[in-house]
């Protein structure tokens, strides 16, 4: 494992960790930081052999400029996917959201809650029986 720490000319501050294939990897917390020049983090980002992953929380979360959470992104292994709601979740400063996009497994659900019913039409009878994405499919009617 190599860890990197450096400053830029504007004053934004990195750290990143990677693996013997130059591929960022950590797996007690996140492989890439930035930090704005005022001291906030701006960007956390957890990875495992070069693919965004995290099964606790979103595996990237953006900050705006004094803190507040301005985007979450889930993966698993690389894919967009998360089961109990927007895999992407965007805020505006003030925290409210203005942005949602809902994926399982890398499959693209769509940007709403409708995005379910539109999936739920593409499953054949054994997919519709999987336990998970009924689950998702109640939660979200």
């Amino acid at each position: 494992m190599t860890f990197y720490e450096w400053t830029d000319r504007q004053g934004n501050s990195y750290k990143k960790w990677l693996n013997e294939n130059k591929d960022y990897h950590r797996e007690d917390g996140p492989a890439y930081i930035r930090i704005w020049p005022n001291g906030n983090t701006c960007r956390e980002e957890f990875y495992i052999r070069g693919l965004p992953h995290r099964t606790d929380g979103p595996a990237v979360t953006g900050y705006h400029l004094y803190g507040s959470i301005a985007s979450e992104s889930f993966f698993n292994y690389g894919e967009f996917h998360r089961e109990d709601g927007p895999s992407n979740i965007r805020y505006d400063p003030d925290g409210s959201i203005f942005y949602e996009r809902f994926d399982l497994k890398g499959f693209y659900l769509g940007n709403d809650r409708e995005g379910f019913w539109a999936l739920w039409d593409r499953l054949n009878y054994k997919q519709r029986q999987h336990k998970n994405i009924l689950k998702l499919l109640v939660r979200y009617s």
